[in-house]
């Protein structure tokens, strides 16, 4: 892609850090950018920045571990703009404190956004369906790769060292330690399979 001027670009998780460092990097180089968050403020915040340097943006609130969510922002930005070309698949969420601390809905909660997520916004904007109408739209897809999967890779990587924790410091957690470790080794082979398969 030669230039960005005139081009749409969608960024999930715009609304602060790396998100919406993109949305104005895209906007500076004179792109038309969709703002997608659950941080309605955050997002205001972002377009006042946008348009005020003269630039053209629409915030739509998304929740991408929701389908029904990912899909309604995909008609909105066709309907706004009738195309995508670049598409910054970057909202994630984190966990802290100890492994210990962490319950049953935290991890369903960072796999739901950091993983599904992801995989959601990727299958909706790509048109994979087969009855998806999305799939006769003349529109090309760039996905920013160095952000978009950044929270998939955290999370993987997270699943490593956790494992390995409960490898040498809990020793009746061994079992479960080489199981997560396992999972997480296969998980992340698939994975750079997958980059591999999509350059």
């Amino acid at each position: 892609m030669e230039s960005l001027q005139g081009r749409v670009g969608v960024v999930t998780g715009g609304a602060s850090g790396i998100g919406r460092a993109l949305a104005e990097a895209l906007a500076r180089e004179g792109a038309k950018v969709v703002v997608a968050d659950l941080d309605e403020a955050g997002m205001a915040g972002v377009l006042a920045g946008i348009r005020g340097r003269g630039g053209e943006a629409l915030a739509v609130r998304t929740d991408v571990g929701d389908l029904a969510s990912v899909r309604a922002l995909a008609d909105r930005v066709f309907e706004a703009f009738g195309r995508v070309h670049v598409l910054c698949n970057n909202a994630g969420v984190a966990l802290w404190g100890g492994l210990e601390a962490a319950t049953h809905r935290d991890w369903q909660w960072a796999l739901t956004v950091n993983l599904w997520g992801v995989m959601k916004v990727l299958h909706v904007f790509s048109g994979v369906q087969l009855d998806d109408p999305r799939q006769s739209r003349d529109w090309a897809l760039t996905t920013v790769w160095a952000y978009s999967m950044d929270a998939v890779a955290a999370g993987l990587i997270f699943m490593v060292l956790s494992s390995l924790y409960m490898w040498w410091e809990l020793p009746q957690k061994r079992l479960l330690g080489a199981v997560v470790l396992g999972l997480g080794s296969l998980i992340c082979g698939l994975f750079c399979i997958g980059l591999r398969w999509l350059f």
